[in-house]
């Protein structure tokens, strides 16, 4: 017998930017998302969450420099429907980054 799996979830974006002077700026981005996802032998859901910074400064002799830092976490609670299969109960992913550009 085939079952349809079951999926749910949203998100929500919000960003916010700072003009400081003469070209440069400050942006702070933030993203979260929400999923509840089921099928026959297994659910999971999960919640994701990622910030990132950014600061543009224009510098003499036109040149620009950009850097920025970022995290994504993102915590999972997986759900266990048929007992012959395992699965960690809960799970988080953890990702930081950094860049420099010039």
């Amino acid at each position: 017998m085939e079952q349809n799996g079951e999926l749910s979830g949203g998100n929500l974006l919000g960003r916010w930017r700072h003009v400081l002077d003469e070209g440069s700026d400050v942006e702070v981005q933030s993203y979260y998302d929400r999923t509840d996802h089921r099928e026959p032998s297994y659910g999971e859901v999960r919640d994701t969450l990622i910030i990132d910074f950014l600061h543009h400064l224009t510098l003499p002799k036109r040149q620009n420099f950009l850097w920025g830092v970022g995290a994504r976490l993102s915590p999972g609670h997986f759900i266990q429907v048929v007992p012959t299969i395992a699965f960690a109960a809960h799970s988080t992913d953890q990702l930081y980054s950094a860049f420099v550009q010039d």
